[in-house]
């Protein structure tokens, strides 16, 4: 009897570990998106269209000449506050609930945001250093804002001290929930 509930218990992480990860998967490739476009729609008052790039949604905002430079620097950053608030929820929750499968869940789906912040950061920080390489939300932004390579490389490097200030500040809060098994 205890080799079969070893089992299902073994089985019962699995699936919740398997559903977080792909509850946080959905979150950064789909959600995010889907928020930046409607408030995109909103501040612009344009169109937004939304495609696909392999399986990553992107909403497609358009420039106009109108709408001001700060409006867009937050358009582009929705995504990443958006996993921000994510993490900030599952914080709160990992610290109201003692449901050591649903504390499990919640542990994954914040590593899958702060996973994302960073991939994030890092693709743009690439695409402004390297121009010609590829483009990135970050890149076609600095272009428009019509801001000088110089000063693209310490906006980059601000955002990156700023993010990684905040993921270091969450990671720290998530280790104490971290827990270890060791076999003897």
């Amino acid at each position: 009897m205890l080799i079969f509930k070893i089992k299902t218990d073994a089985l019962k992480k699995i699936t919740v570990i398997a559903i977080s990860l792909f509850v946080g998967l959905i979150t950064v490739i789909y959600l995010n998106e889907l928020i930046k476009g409607l408030i995109a729609g909103i501040l612009t008052g344009g169109e937004v269209n939304y495609f696909f790039k392999g399986i990553l949604l992107t909403a497609a905002i358009p420039f106009t000449k109108g709408t001001g430079v700060s409006t867009y620097s937050f358009l582009y950053s929705v995504p990443l506050l958006m996993s921000v608030i994510f993490i900030e929820i599952s914080s709160v929750i990992l610290k109201k609930n003692n449901n050591l499968n649903l504390r499990q869940g919640t542990v994954v789906f914040q590593l899958v945001n702060v996973g994302y912040i960073v991939v994030n950061i890092f693709i743009g920080i690439i695409s402004v250093v390297f121009k010609g390489l590829f483009t990135s939300n970050w890149a076609r932004f600095l272009e428009y804002a019509d801001i000088p390579y110089s000063k693209q490389l310490v906006i980059m490097l601000l955002i990156l001290i700023l993010l990684f200030a905040y993921i270091n500040y969450s990671t720290n809060r998530l280790r104490k929930y971290i827990t270890i098994v060791k076999e003897k």
